[in-house]
């Protein structure tokens, strides 16, 4: 029977680092080549050990459900924004962030009208802004 041949590991060694010295010198691509792997390997485990420790970090608090509504894309879409804010609410959705555009409560320079916003603000049980 046949034993396979037992290689010393610092023999592995020896002939690792000089394959990896003469494929670095062979020219500039290989160690761009080198230089861009080593920075990914480094960027993704950076990556992961921000994730690792974010996980940790907040692990114990509780997920809450927020939700982004803007009355003017509800309209382009042809849709009632007011019931359409309310169908929102009737989710449970916990957060809500109001986005509105600051074109369409000043439509002439000086002239405000909030009115809209004032009445989100209302079905959102806050106080209306002074």
């Amino acid at each position: 029977m046949l034993m396979p041949r037992k290689i010393p590991l610092k023999r592995v060694f020896i002939k690792t680092k000089s394959f990896t010295l003469q494929w670095w010198r062979r020219n500039w691509f290989n160690k761009i080549i080198a230089s861009l792997a080593i920075f990914v390997v480094l960027a993704i485990g950076t990556m992961y050990g921000i994730a690792q420790w974010y996980i940790y970090t907040f692990d114990e608090e509780q997920f809450t459900v927020g939700a982004s509504f803007v009355p003017d894309y509800a309209e382009y879409l042809g849709v009632e924004p007011k019931e359409t804010m309310d169908a929102i609410l009737g989710l449970g959705v916990k957060k809500l962030r109001l986005v509105s555009y600051w074109s369409k409560y000043e439509p002439v320079e000086g002239q405000y009208d909030f009115t809209e916003l004032i009445g989100s603000f209302k079905k959102l049980k806050l106080p209306a802004p002074k």
